[in-house]
């Protein structure tokens, strides 16, 4: 059973992750993109499902430049878990005209989130005013910051239910059209 992919933050500053495959069983709470530097340094904590022998794992990506890249990654550690953690990916254009935009997604299995991820180079363009979860305004308990990004502690009084819409309020500081990406990391429920 997987524990941690990690993903080297010069190659991840050029990819999103749009879906992790255990032989075809998503090992994400919802199909789209995800930041890769949320997998940079140490990676994030997940258990991903048992890979049987000659089964395929399969991690797809997009890559966000318009050069060529080289992409490499590694699935470390082994672990077994009551419930396994899965990541939702939030990414959307912004033109500098707006003030604030809601981005959404209906994650495709309950989730109990915990952490919020926003890459460094969103970060530097962009504040983020409100995370609303099914029309709950969500509170962060305490932020950490490195290299590859910003990482908050959710203090969230809900899980994210099948179909239920996860609202970012953003506002981009900057005078291009940009684009927000961020993850919110959590629990599954069965």
């Amino acid at each position: 059973m997987g524990d941690r992919l990690v993903i080297p933050l010069r190659t991840a500053e050029c990819f999103d992750v749009l879906d992790m495959l255990v032989g075809n069983c998503s090992q994400i709470a919802r199909h789209g993109p995800l930041p890769a530097e949320m997998f940079a340094g140490e990676g994030v904590r997940m258990w991903f499902d048992l890979v049987q022998p000659g089964q395929d794992v399969t991690l797809l990506v997009e890559n966000s430049t318009s050069d060529s890249q080289t992409f490499d990654a590694m699935l470390v550690g082994t672990r077994k878990a009551s419930a396994p953690i899965r990541p939702l990916g939030f990414r959307k254009d912004v033109d500098s005209s707006s003030a604030t935009v809601p981005v959404t997604s209906c994650p495709n299995i309950d989730i109990w989130p915990s952490r919020l991820f926003i890459p460094r180079r969103v970060h530097d363009n962009f504040i983020v005013h409100d995370v609303m979860v099914g029309g709950i305004q969500q509170r962060v308990s305490r932020t950490l910051e490195d290299e590859s990004g910003i990482w908050a502690e959710l203090l969230l009084p809900c899980a994210v239910s099948s179909g239920e819409a996860v609202t970012f309020l953003v506002e981009n500081t900057s005078n291009q059209t940009q684009r927000f990406r961020a993850a919110i990391v959590g629990a599954a429920r069965a």
